[in-house]
């Protein structure tokens, strides 16, 4: 299992997301996939399963891991 860093959005004060910025580390145990189903479309899309050190779980899109450990 690799060492990673989850990032969050950086917002101005009109919401608009303006970066990316460091928020959690955890181990990357796979990559999975979720589905969207919205009112007029939907679509599934790739995320990477994380573990921290709490134990808890969650999914994240690609672009907001960073993998620290190389």
């Amino acid at each position: 299992m690799r060492g990673i860093m989850t990032l969050k959005a950086t917002v101005n004060e009109n919401g608009r997301i303006t970066g990316r910025e460091d928020d959690r580390d955890g181990v990357f145990h796979c990559w999975g996939a979720e589905a969207e189903d919205g009112e007029n479309n939907w679509g599934n899309f790739t995320v990477a399963i994380v573990e921290f050190a709490d134990g808890k779980v969650g999914t994240f899109r690609p672009d907001y891991i960073r993998f620290i450990d190389r």
